[in-house]
């Protein structure tokens, strides 16, 4: 094969010179200690994220009700050409 006379059988070898990718602590911890208190790391952000979010959302619904209340419903201007119409009732006599 190409591969193997280009190489050689070194390719074939590789895997033992890697070196393992087990998470070690110097503690003594175990694996599953250190990703439970890595869980919990995640879930207290996760929860404080939460905690942020909510309370944006009740400020802006907070200050959306406060410019509700705030608006003052204003009627169109009238027109001047309506303005100096003759009113009901002021007949031409």
């Amino acid at each position: 094969m190409l591969l193997e006379s280009d190489h050689g059988e070194a390719w074939l070898h590789r895997g033992e010179e890697r070196v393992p990718s087990v998470l070690a602590s110097s503690s003594g911890t175990s694996m599953g200690a250190v990703r439970r208190t890595e869980h919990q790391k995640q879930e207290e952000m996760a929860r404080v994220r939460e905690e942020a979010r909510k309370e944006a959302e009740e400020e802006m619904a907070r200050v959306v009700r406060e410019m509700r209340r705030r608006t003052v419903p204003k009627a169109h201007e009238v027109p001047e050409w309506y303005k100096e119409m003759p009113k009901k009732g002021q007949g031409m006599g």
